[in-house]
């Protein structure tokens, strides 16, 4: 089989086998029954065969067409803090560490870059159109500034930013802080733009963590569905 370059989308079509391929999946096949057969690649990487029989075949029995998908590469990551304090160097970012930690332990993900801004409004657009346009990531954290006072901009930027909205996640956030003791007065938040997940979470450690664990378990399969999207899908989110 040759080499494919990674793609950060499932592959998909047609794939032509070598002959020797070809028999090795005419013998594992009951054309009558769509099945799966998974083939180990290089390294860590496995190729699925969603088979799925073609009786228009005009010769002999119906040989499968293959719809080929790969095993998705890890959530790609960024984690922006959002605090003066932080972003000042005269508190640690300890609440960016522990969400670092969760997502790569827990989620499996590749953190690609953490940055940390003033609670300024752009300063937070500038940093989340960088990662969102230019890095292209899956998945953006973005820590603090969900509170109510004058510099608890995130919710609000949120609003602005997003294209879509995810109604269950940001009730699952929400419904995390009912029992911290300043839950009423935080606003955790989460949304779509193009193809990347944005969740915001308080600054607070252990609201921080009450939220991540409401929703990371869901975390890897909105970024797969999000990266299965064509762009008709992003363009027009009512086709679901």
């Amino acid at each position: 089989m040759s080499n494919r370059s990674a793609d950060t989308s499932p592959i998909r079509g047609d794939l032509e086998l070598q002959k020797s391929e070809k028999a090795k999946l005419k013998k594992e096949l009951s054309l009558s029954v769509p099945k799966k057969i998974t083939r180990k690649l290089s390294g860590s990487k496995t190729i699925d065969f969603a088979v799925i029989s073609n009786p228009s075949s005009p010769k002999g029995p119906p040989y499968p067409s293959l719809h080929v998908t790969t095993e998705s590469d890890p959530v790609r990551a960024g984690i922006l803090t959002v605090d003066d304090e932080v972003f000042k160097g005269t508190v640690p970012n300890d609440t960016a560490l522990e969400v670092a930690t969760q997502l790569t332990n827990v989620v499996g993900a590749e953190i690609a870059d953490c940055k940390k801004v003033p609670r300024m409004e752009q300063a937070v657009k500038d940093a989340i159109v960088s990662w969102v346009e230019e890095s292209r990531l899956d998945l953006v954290v973005v820590v603090g500034a969900t509170g109510l006072s004058a510099k608890g901009v995130v919710p609000e930027i949120m609003d602005q930013m997003r294209e879509r909205r995810l109604p269950l996640v940001e009730a699952a956030l929400t419904n995390a802080l009912r029992s911290h003791p300043q839950g009423m007065v935080l606003r955790p938040s989460c949304g779509v733009k193009e193809r990347t997940l944005i969740v915001s979470v308080p600054i607070i450690p252990s609201a921080a963590m009450a939220c991540f664990e409401a929703v990371r378990d869901s975390l890897k399969g909105i970024v797969d569905a999000l990266r299965d999207a064509t762009d008709e899908d992003c363009a027009d989110p009512d086709r679901d």
